[in-house]
């Protein structure tokens, strides 16, 4: 068992590391070391009273440039057995990973486009392996159980991803119903400064003080219906609220709401706008 797990080792020690399993070990490390800084900020501020955080780029610089220098190697690349050698296969000091490590910045900053090198050039060497004299290889084979918890944890960064869009999504049709709210209301008032009195429909506005009744989508889809309050006597309360059209008019009183007793996202119902 043990001499095959050596011919499997040989076999593919040495042989240039992709980009996936290179990209895999530096989720780990972001995954470690934005573990580490944030417990050593926190406990830095309880105990000492010091703020640490914003030394984050300092903690980083250590972190990747004495564990490669030491190990050729950071935690997550031991987790993906790949390592940095010398193109010559001797190790890389320390100097050498501190100035590969400050090129991570233009790196990340072009999207990593400092990786479109590996598939030109045979070692699979990045812009910053190519500068520095460096390149990366596989020491032993990785099981893909390895990659499990990173793909779960983008996973997770993708579904609270669509949470944020879909949050973004309603919040701007928020703000689209509240402006055309707005534009209505003042079409109304300066319909009755024209008129002595409050327009009987809604349709009335149009073409002269409106090109249209506009629609609004928030919880009920995308509509541009109206329908008069039920009791015009009074104002626009919760019971007129049936939530089956898009606008609720009081011609009485000219006063006009969203039709919906659905909250917005701050908690408040449409028809209280």
């Amino acid at each position: 068992m043990t001499e095959e797990t050596n011919t499997q080792k040989d076999e593919i020690y040495g042989k240039p590391a992709g980009f996936w399993g290179r990209a895999l070990a530096w989720m780990y490390d972001c995954i470690i070391l934005i573990t580490v800084i944030v417990a050593l900020s926190v406990l830095a501020d309880k105990v000492f009273g010091v703020i640490l955080f914003p030394w984050w780029w300092v903690l980083s610089l250590c972190y990747f440039v004495l564990f490669q220098g030491k190990y050729g190697q950071t935690p997550g690349k031991m987790l993906l057995g790949i390592k940095v050698v010398k193109t010559d296969d001797s190790p890389a000091g320390f100097i050498s990973f501190f100035i590969r490590t400050l090129l991570y910045l233009p790196v990340s900053a072009t999207c990593f486009a400092g990786f479109v090198t590996m598939a030109y050039n045979k070692d699979k060497r990045a812009i910053h392996d190519l500068i520095v004299g460096t390149k990366v290889i596989k020491i032993r084979r990785v099981s893909f159980w390895v990659s499990v918890p990173i793909i779960l944890v983008i996973l997770w960064l993708i579904f609270m991803q669509m949470l944020n869009f879909r949050r973004l999504i309603v919040k701007a049709n928020q703000t689209y119903a509240k402006e055309q709210l707005s534009v209505i209301r003042k079409a109304i008032n300066i319909y009755y400064g024209d008129n002595s009195g409050w327009p009987n429909k809604l349709d009335s506005l149009i073409p002269e003080y409106l090109d249209e009744i506009y629609e609004i989508k928030l919880s009920r889809g995308r509509s541009n219906t109206w329908k008069l309050d039920p009791t015009p006597d009074t104002d626009i309360t919760a019971e007129d609220i049936d939530n089956s059209t898009a606008w609720m008019y009081n011609n009485k009183t000219g006063a006009l709401a969203v039709n919906s007793d659905k909250p917005d996202s701050k908690g408040i119902p449409y028809y209280e706008w």
